[in-house]
């Protein structure tokens, strides 16, 4: 079955903090009205701060950004309390 949202789905690998991977996602978001930033990257509070930094920008009424980091903690908090 194929996925409605796949064709608007641009993944882009590299560091979140990387200057060049910085212009791409705003090159790519660049347009639409509201986006989703997923962000799975490096997993420390620096480098997670800094990409959010890169990505508030891009936080406009109606746009998303998932960390996966928190996601990470919370299923971590999950496990231990079975």
């Amino acid at each position: 079955m194929a996925q409605p949202a796949a064709n608007r789905v641009k993944p882009i690998k590299g560091s979140g903090i990387d200057p060049e991977i910085i212009a791409r996602v705003h090159a790519t978001a660049d347009g639409y009205q509201r986006i989703l930033v997923c962000r799975d990257s490096t997993h420390t509070h620096e480098h997670v701060f800094a990409e959010l930094g890169a990505d508030a920008p891009l936080a406009t009424p109606g746009s998303d950004c998932v960390v996966f980091d928190t996601i990470i903690v919370k299923a971590k908090i999950d496990r231990q309390a079975r």
